[in-house]
């Protein structure tokens, strides 16, 4: 109710679904669930995290053991597609040609950088996060 139009606060909700999406776009939405697609985007953007927002790695492994534990895969083939970096340049969040994600700073705890929600992140970062 504070953030209907996803302007600041509800962009939190979108963690995990800029990846998430652009796997679901690589595999024409046929070859993984979404939920499936977004707890491996989960797991990624926590490593853009990690470099970007000082996420602390050993809260990276507790949340990637809990998304294994729950029974999703997180390598997933399509992770080393160049297909999957265009279609993250594609999302629906990115802002003047800047790709924005919404990246936790500890668990529970979401970055907020002037006063938004939304981190933007270049395209060299995120091929290095995916290929780790």
């Amino acid at each position: 109710m504070k953030d209907v139009k996803e302007q600041n606060l509800r962009k939190i909700l979108n963690f995990g679904h800029t990846i998430g999406h652009a796997i679901e776009g690589v595999t024409n939405y046929k070859k993984y669930s979404h939920g499936e697609a977004i707890a491996c985007g989960m797991h990624y953007e926590l490593l853009l995290a990690e470099k970007i927002c000082s996420f602390p790695h050993l809260e990276t492994g507790k949340i990637r053991d809990l998304l294994e534990k729950a029974g999703f895969r997180i390598d997933l083939p399509e992770l080393k597609s160049i297909k999957l970096i265009d279609f993250i340049k594609k999302d629906k969040k990115n802002v003047s040609g800047k790709i924005n994600f919404a990246l936790p700073e500890r668990i529970g705890q979401m970055h907020e950088e002037n006063e938004s929600y939304s981190v933007s992140v270049n395209p060299e970062s995120i091929k290095k996060a995916l290929s780790q």
